[in-house]
């Protein structure tokens, strides 16, 4: 025969408070996981446009290309989206057989390379580029502000901005 406890006001106070408790910990445990993790987890990946962001590309004239790149502030932001521009403006100079590009124009950004400099929290990010064979300093500029326009060689940017890109797993 089992012996009736009494219940009382501060018996079910305590039990209350120490489910509440409880739950309190399991919600804050369950944001943590899914909220808190690191930027790097949530970058966008490198691909033609989508959700969290991507590049697009466009012939504008004979040889002169046109790379969009965006990513919105949670999966990398303007820094991202002006790597995943210069990381395919060097793609598309390789694919043409040349060994350097020409930074014509940019719109989006300052200083690309510079990761000291910040870039907008998120956006989108244009770069004007010629893919050319030898290495010269900033003829042809289409910007009003000629420091943008530069000459890079394709591999030192892909090897550069690889470790700040995510790639598809299949690549």
């Amino acid at each position: 025969m089992a012996i009736p406890r009494p219940h009382s006001s501060k018996s079910k106070f305590r039990l209350y408070t120490s489910f509440a408790a409880q739950k309190l910990v399991v919600i804050a445990l369950l944001v943590s996981l899914c909220c808190g993790t690191p930027a790097v987890a949530q970058f966008a990946t490198y691909k033609r446009g989508g959700l969290w962001g991507g590049f697009s590309d466009k012939e504008l004239e004979p040889g002169v290309w046109r790379v969009r790149a965006s990513a919105n502030g949670v999966s990398g932001g303007g820094r991202l989206a002006a790597d995943m521009a210069m990381y395919r403006a060097a793609e598309i100079s390789k694919e043409r057989g040349f060994k350097y590009f020409r930074v014509l124009k940019t719109n989006g950004i300052q200083m690309i390379l510079s990761r000291e400099l910040p870039i907008n929290a998120g956006g989108n990010v244009e770069v004007v580029v010629r893919p050319v064979g030898e290495f010269d300093g900033n003829s042809e500029c289409r910007s009003k502000d000629a420091t943008i326009c530069k000459t890079y060689e394709a591999d030192s940017i892909m090897s550069e901005l690889r470790p700040y890109i995510r790639f598809p797993r299949n690549n």
